[in-house]
């Protein structure tokens, strides 16, 4: 998920996610979220995975060719925005974690280390 890398080098937070499925059929299905407002790997990716699933569970595990992916960020807030205090603590660890492996990838390659999910 670069996308969320490229979101932590500009110091911007998301609050909303958009995952768009386009079929082979030409259906396609959309899922979007308001999630606590955040620029951390763990977070956006459970989301995503949320969606995902309920997704999966829509079409019945039907085999259907999927033509395109897509994840948006939107509703883009710069890193002067507060977050709450509930979530202050739980973001801010994740966040930490998230630019050291970001750091790590820029000297060792990308992709090299990721967190264990």
């Amino acid at each position: 998920f670069p996308s969320h890398d490229r979101l932590r080098s500009k110091g911007l937070y998301t609050n909303r996610i958009l995952l768009a499925l386009e079929f082979r059929s030409g259906k396609s299905i959309k899922e979007n979220s308001k999630i606590e407002l955040s620029n951390d790997s763990s977070t956006i990716l459970k989301q995503t995975l949320k969606f995902w699933d309920n997704i999966l569970t829509d079409l019945n595990k039907q085999q259907i060719a999927i033509k395109k992916i897509a994840i948006s960020f939107y509703n883009l807030q710069s890193e002067t925005t507060q977050l709450t205090f509930e979530a202050f603590g739980k973001q801010q660890k994740h966040q930490k974690l998230s630019k050291v492996i970001d750091t790590i990838n820029k000297k060792m390659g990308v992709n090299k280390n990721q967190k264990g999910w």
